[in-house]
């Protein structure tokens, strides 16, 4: 499977934006689901400004966008102000600086691009550009989200906490450069 891993440019906002709605919850089937989603909606200002922000690269088949991986903690949604007070939480429980933990991860894969190591190698050039902006990231994860549980542990992910239906992972990025070298 051919791709290429890069920071999308404005011009790529559509794309994103029909990758992001493909795989949210509500518009998957039960079966679909199993297969791993996501739960927060992005609008186009959202990804115009973390695209700005360079907290975003992208897989290229060609010049179609089929997967990225982002940190949307620069976004004006507020479903992420539970993962804003998690990162507080965490940055108050370990003694690290709040403001260096990136939340609101979020990697999308198109279907057809999963078990190509995409995962991995995205998540790779995100953080090889944000180690001097962040420490950590944080993702949140539902517990019936069984693939994306899976594929985060096995990428270095670790368990930080946990609510009703939500688990919440810690990246390191530095350690996580270390093993990787």
């Amino acid at each position: 499977m051919e791709y290429i891993i890069s920071f999308p440019k404005i011009e790529h906002l559509e794309q994103l934006v029909q990758l992001n709605r493909k795989f949210l919850i509500n518009n998957l089937s039960p079966e679909q689901r199993e297969k791993g989603f996501i739960r927060i909606k992005y609008s186009k200002e959202d990804f115009e400004r973390i695209i700005t922000n360079q907290e975003i690269v992208v897989a290229f088949n060609f010049e179609d966008v089929v997967a990225y991986y982002m940190i949307g903690r620069i976004s004006s949604t507020k479903k992420l102000d539970y993962q804003k007070n998690i990162a507080k939480k965490v940055a108050e429980k370990f003694n690290y600086i709040e403001d260096r933990i990136g939340y609101g991860c979020q990697v999308c894969i198109d279907k057809d691009f999963r078990h190509y190591g995409l995962f991995k190698n995205m998540l790779i050039a995100l953080t090889s550009k944000l180690d001097t902006k962040y420490d950590f990231l944080l993702c949140s994860i539902s517990d019936n989200n069984i693939a994306s549980l899976k594929a985060h542990k096995k990428n270095g992910w670790e368990f930080v906490d946990k609510n009703e239906t939500t688990n919440f992972f810690l990246y390191d990025i530095l350690k996580n450069r270390e093993n990787i070298i």
